[in-house]
């Protein structure tokens, strides 16, 4: 998976995470969310310092291959996959991403 589709994945899922959870709560009181039953859990709009902010702590590596049959590249992405069978030279490196994205204030 690559960088990009990672932290959009990421995001995606504690929203839909937030979501899902208060749709259970509501459920297991026999109420309906939203309408006679309020969000037990919700995402602030970001504030002073880290309120209403998600950290990433990323480790992406950076294949770069080199093969006989031609195709070789750069290739960023959040984990490593194993390389194909045959010749091939590779040089991975890792580096440590750490970035917080604000969120805009929304109940999940």
């Amino acid at each position: 998976m690559d960088l990009q589709e990672f932290i959009k994945n990421t995001l995606i899922g504690i929203k839909n995470g937030v979501h899902d959870a208060n749709l259970e709560f509501a459920k297991q009181e026999g109420k309906v969310l939203g309408k006679d039953f309020s969000a037990l859990f919700v995402i602030e709009a970001a504030g002073d310092k880290d309120q209403g902010r998600i950290s990433f702590d990323i480790a992406v590596t950076v294949n770069q291959e080199s093969k006989k049959s031609g195709g070789g590249g750069l290739k960023i992405s959040v984990v490593s996959l194993g390389a194909e069978i045959g010749d091939v030279k590779a040089q991975e490196h890792i580096s440590r991403i750490k970035f917080k994205i604000a969120s805009h204030l929304f109940q999940g």
